[in-house]
């Protein structure tokens, strides 16, 4: 079965909210019936960003929803496993082990999308996610090509395969 369930970590959401400006892409997930879920680390570490006023206007009409804390206690034993990692991302992991076989974590770090391999989490990408919008016919080619030029531009680092 298809995964409908994202758990979002901040680059994600920088892409779409601050550097595309296109919160209709968020929109189109859910029309295609995703739901999107974003730690309360994550949420902090985009508090003074650009794009979070329109990030908080989704959260408050249900687009994007709250997770429920995780305790310090075993944030910092995460921590300790996975120092390289930030909190945004550690937490994404945490959250993507309670929800296991029900979620996808969006991972665009390399280290934590490796160690959420090694866990056996399942992950996507931000282009993972802009690809899976293509396929679905929620944007067309010419538009997923704009979207991919626009974020290269922003300094989003792409995979040499795209």
């Amino acid at each position: 079965p298809i995964l409908k369930v994202f758990i979002v970590n901040a680059s994600f959401l920088i892409a779409i909210y601050a550097e595309l400006e296109r919160q209709d892409l968020i929109d189109k997930l859910c029309e295609l019936g995703y739901e999107l879920l974003i730690p309360k680390g994550v949420l902090e570490e985009l508090k003074n960003g650009k794009g979070f006023v329109k990030i908080q206007k989704d959260i408050s009409s249900g687009k994007i929803k709250i997770l429920e804390s995780i305790l310090e206690t075993e944030l910092n034993n995460f921590s300790k496993r996975y120092p390289s990692l930030h909190r945004g991302e550690l937490e994404v992991i945490i959250q993507g082990l309670k929800l296991k076989d029900r979620a996808r974590c969006i991972l665009d770090d390399k280290r934590a999308r490796k160690v959420s391999r090694s866990l056996g989490l399942r992950i996507i990408g931000t282009l993972g996610v802009l690809k899976l919008l293509k396929d679905n016919g929620a944007i067309n080619q010419h538009e997923f090509e704009d979207i991919l030029r626009e974020l290269k531009q922003k300094g989003f680092r792409l995979p040499t395969k795209f």
